[in-house]
């Protein structure tokens, strides 16, 4: 909600008057922003449209299907970037990635409380040297199962992805949902209500996602794009080391 303040014709005072206004993705964020955000104390408030009802996926809770008051729906997926994790493998930490620097690129990474680091998947250390691992076959790394999340939706259908950053590393990332483009600024009736824009550019990434950083990507033409084909369909942070220690999921058009 939000408030305006307004003339009243028998006096110079102001009053206030609610108004419902569509946010969409919100972060919630703990106190301590240094070292509670590390140990996984952050989530996500979404404002759905105002009367909306909906039913979370059966086996998660980032995923839902929103009806709407005028009988249409839309298929709605969350996902939290988290770039200032400690992570451990079998009770020993798990090492810096070959080839970081930066102290603030350091920390593990991950999409929702879970990670899908491409090292653990074929196999090898965290560190082991870039010029041994470039030498690697990786063509089927992305095959299969993984604990990132794998968003559902029927080839056609809307969807709303809700891509947030409670906190973390000043580094921003880049997200990209592989065969899909959405509207950079999808507000409409004076901002107030998430929709189409006509004034509004397309995108098919989004830069700058920091801490605090909360958007609302409305999928042109729904699930699987124009011609609505089915397929798993990646999504990422653009930054090669991100992408390597774990930052990607699917996004399953059936």
């Amino acid at each position: 909600m939000t408030s305006r303040p307004y003339p009243d014709a028998n006096s110079k005072l102001k009053k206030l008057y609610a108004e419902p206004v569509e946010y969409g993705a919100v972060n919630l964020m703990p106190s301590d922003r240094m070292k509670q955000i590390s140990k996984g104390a952050i989530g996500a408030l979404i404002i759905e449209p105002q009367g909306a009802k909906w039913q979370e996926d059966a086996n998660m809770r980032a995923s839902a299907t929103v009806m709407l008051t005028n009988g249409k729906f839309f298929r709605e997926h969350v996902l939290l970037f988290q770039d200032d994790l400690n992570l451990q493998q079998d009770g020993v930490p798990v090492p810096n990635l070959a080839g970081i620097e930066d102290p603030e690129d350091t920390a593990q990474k991950g999409f929702n409380y879970r990670t899908e680091p491409l090292w653990a998947r074929m196999g090898f250390a965290a560190d082991t040297p870039l010029e041994i691992t470039r030498t690697f076959d990786f063509t089927n790394v992305l095959t299969g199962a993984a604990e990132t999340p794998t968003f559902l939706a029927k080839a056609g259908e809307p969807v709303r992805m809700r891509v947030l950053q409670a906190g973390g590393h000043a580094r921003n990332h880049v997200f990209q949902q592989h065969g899909h483009i959405w509207l950079e600024e999808p507000f409409t009736n004076g901002s107030t209500v998430i929709g189409t824009n006509s004034f509004s550019e397309w995108h098919g990434s989004q830069a700058g996602i920091g801490p605090g950083s909360h958007f609302n990507f409305l999928l042109a033409n729904g699930a699987g794009g124009v011609f609505a084909t089915p397929g798993d369909y990646l999504y990422r942070d653009q930054a090669s080391f991100t992408f390597d220690g774990g930052m990607w999921g699917k996004l399953r058009v059936q």
